[in-house]
Parts: structure tokens; sequence; C-alpha cells
């Protein structure tokens, strides 16, 4: 872990904040620290562990919180300038460099996916609705840089299905499975609409531990993978963990009800829908492609696919 001590007077010393206490709240990509003022208020502060030779990405990412908050009056995590008015701090400690940010508190709680309410399902896809509505007319700044989520993305040399040693490590029916899976997901999402109704500026990692619930809203945080993708990703991602749960039609409905309402004139047939629920179970795989390619072992893979795949064959029969 970050050692506190080193790195909080240097990031301190660049903010006008009164900082009295801190706690740590998690380390994982990141290290996010609670920090407390002296008149009562509160403050997120995210420490990258590498900077990475291109800040544009991350500038871009603060850029986009700033302007969703400011233009939709969203409660998201809203980076605080600077000093001297930029919106993250390089920072070195022992010759490591670090980039660092600090953000408004966002209040809620986290729930657990087992105890998710029909209203909080209700929220999540407001939320979603309200970040499309914005990214629908949103113009980015000048070198603005975020992902594109697109067939490269997914299926490209990158993707889980062009690597033979992962997919040498999956079990035979399950491999054969998903790669039959990733072909028809392919093919069809090859030739689905990209225009400006359904393409734009997405959140990419909404599952329900990236928001926060309060009251009748939730709170969308953690935008380290916004990019560009289609929109009906973020909503399948709402939903593709609760694929197997029994109360999965009437979060569907539900969602997709209020969505519906966020993004007026805007139809939703049930087989597009379908394909992202899809898209979403390849996403899986990618992600643990990635989770091998860092690690070097499939232990993540082999209680994750089972799942992956029970959920694929659900939505694809």
């Amino acid at each position: 872990m970050i050692d506190s001590a080193q790195i909080l007077p240097q990031i301190l010393d660049r903010y006008a904040l009164d900082v009295v206490r801190h706690e740590h709240v998690r380390t994982s990509e990141n290290v996010v620290l609670k920090l407390l003022t002296g008149d009562g208020r509160a403050f997120a502060l995210r420490i990258r562990k590498t900077a990475g030779a291109d800040p544009a990405p991350i500038l871009s990412e603060l850029a986009v919180l700033r302007d969703f908050g400011a233009q939709t009056g969203a409660i998201v995590p809203v980076p605080l300038p600077a000093r001297d008015g930029r919106l993250c701090c390089p920072v070195a400690v022992e010759q490591e460099m670090f980039l660092c940010a600090i953000f408004s508190w966002v209040p809620g709680v986290h729930v657990a996916a087992d105890r998710i309410s029909p209203a909080q399902m209700a929220a999540m896809a407001r939320a979603a609705a309200q970040l499309h509505a914005f990214s629908a007319t949103y113009r980015p700044p000048a070198d603005f840089v975020r992902p594109v989520y697109d067939d490269a993305w997914f299926f490209g040399p990158e993707s889980w299905s062009a690597d033979p040693e992962f997919v040498g490590r999956l079990a035979n029916d399950a491999g054969a499975y998903l790669q039959k899976a990733n072909r028809a997901v392919r093919d069809r999402l090859r030739s689905f609409p990209r225009d400006p109704d359904t393409f734009g500026l997405i959140h990419y990692d909404l599952h329900v531990g990236n928001f926060l619930f309060e009251n009748d809203a939730a709170h969308l945080i953690d935008f380290d993978e916004c990019g560009f993708g289609h929109y009906l990703f973020d909503l399948a991602h709402v939903l593709f963990e609760f694929i197997e749960d029994p109360r999965f039609p009437d979060f569907r409905a539900v969602a997709l009800a209020e969505y519906a309402a966020g993004r007026p004139g805007l139809a939703i047939p049930a087989a597009d829908l379908q394909l992202f629920l899809a898209l979403q179970g390849i996403a899986y795989v990618n992600w643990l492609h990635r989770i091998f390619r860092r690690d070097g072992n499939a232990d993540a893979a082999a209680g994750w696919i089972p799942r992956i795949v029970r959920r694929l064959r659900t939505v694809l029969a």
C-alpha cells in the first residue's frame, strides 16, 4: 500500500483544503482515501499507482465528470481543481510517479446484488439514461482521449479469443461454446446501428458496485473505464449479473421502462437488449483474459467461466 504519510503532504500542498483527517477507503487499480476537512466536508482522493506515459486519457475522464455534473446536476465524483487550476497532479515518491485527483464526496451506500430492490433497479436505469442523454449532445474538449469499445476492442488481436494460451486453459465444452457465442455476437454487433442515438460516451463498468444508493436515487461512481460505445452496453451491464436471478424478468421490465422514460422516443427491441446482454458475457471473458495476462494464471477464470456460460446460454437460447 502507498505510504500516505509520504504522499499526502505533497498532494495537499497543491489544494486549498484544510484536511484534518483521512481514512483509507480501498486499494484496487487505484488507492482511494477519504479526506475530512476542518469545516466538516468530505472529499475522495484517488492515487493512481502509476501515472503512465500519457495523462490525456485521465484528464479526459475528469473532464467528463466535471461537465456531466455541471450540465445535469447529477451527483457524481466531480474533480476539484488544484490551486493552479489543474484537475489532477503528478506526484513523485521515491522515484515513482503517481497521478492524483481529489473529487467531491458522493453520498450513499453500496448494496449487494442479492439485496437490490425493484426501486433500486429503476434508479440504476434512470442514472444510465441520464448519462446517455447527456452523452448524446456532449461535445468533448480538445485533446479528448478515451477508449472506443467497438468490434476491434471485443474481438480484435488483444481479445481472449485471439490468445491460444488462454483458450487452451478453458475446459473443452466451455471453450467450444464460448468460441461459438463469440462468433455469433460478433456477427450481430457488426450489423448493429452506430449512430448518435445508439453510440456515444458510456460508463462501460455499470455493475452494482459502481452505484451508491441514497433514498430513491442511484449515483454513478468510478468512471475509470468510460469511453465510446453502444449505449445499450451500459444498460445490459446493469442487468447482466441478475440473469440467473428469479427476479430477472421483473428487473428487465423495470429497467427498460425507466430507461425509456429518461430517453423519450427511443425504442429498445427485445433482440437488441439480448445482443448486449450476450456481449456482456464476451466482455467478462475479455476481463478474465486481462487478469490472466497480468498475473499469469487462470484461477479467476476457473470460477467465472461456468457462470458466464450459463448466462450466455440463457440469453442466446
